[in-house]
């Protein structure tokens, strides 16, 4: 069965004056997956913390990102609101994560081929992960506050990377990222307008 595309939310939104600046939104990925490097099929699975309690599983808002040699993460966001098209993606190792030896590593951003949405209801459907299309940047993961790379958005649309350790340097990232946690930390999104206000 085929899958069907979300609908477009923002028909003649183009056509809209609008005389100001809307505020930058940070974009978390809703899903982080993971790939074995050496298994050539690229099946993916998530490590998700969900506590059971009384009154049933709490799936949380922790991602964890997860890098080495042997272990790449695929993280998926989809770009929310109307003309918000400009993205930077940040990576910043979170001030709660004690461990500070991830300091350093250098990893790869690959954009990964792919116009599917992936979700826990689907995901079984297809556990293979999408080809890498192509090298967008490499970096080296630390606690500053600057963007990695910076990307077109198209509202609603979706991006996919692979986080991958780089082959010519050292790597091991392992943290779990939480949304909620002030200050922000982790791999996230923020987008912004990518349009003056019309006069």
């Amino acid at each position: 069965m085929p899958r069907l595309r979300r609908p477009n939310q923002y028909i003649n939104l183009d056509k809209v004056q609008h005389n100001h600046n809307f505020p930058p939104i940070t974009n978390f990925p809703d899903i982080v997956l993971r790939i074995n490097t050496n298994d050539s099929g690229r099946v993916m699975e998530e490590d998700s913390r969900m506590p059971r309690t009384n009154v049933g599983t709490i799936h949380t808002d922790d991602r964890h990102i997860y890098v080495t040699p042997e272990v790449s993460t695929i993280i998926q966001f989809r770009h929310m609101d109307y003309g918000m098209e400009k993205c930077s993606l940040y990576a910043i190792l979170p001030d709660y994560v004690e461990e500070k030896e991830f300091i350093g590593s250098s990893v790869d951003v690959w954009l990964l081929d792919s116009s599917t949405e992936f979700s826990r209801q689907t995901l079984p459907e297809w556990p293979v992960a999408p080809q890498r299309r192509r090298l967008l940047t490499s970096f080296t993961f630390s606690s500053s506050d600057g963007p990695v790379i910076e990307f077109d958005c198209p509202s609603y649309g979706l991006t996919t990377l692979e986080l991958a350790c780089s082959s010519s340097m050292p790597c091991q990232v392992d943290f779990w990222q939480d949304k909620r946690r002030v200050p922000l930390g982790g791999v996230y999104v923020i987008q912004k307008s990518n349009a003056p206000p019309k006069q």
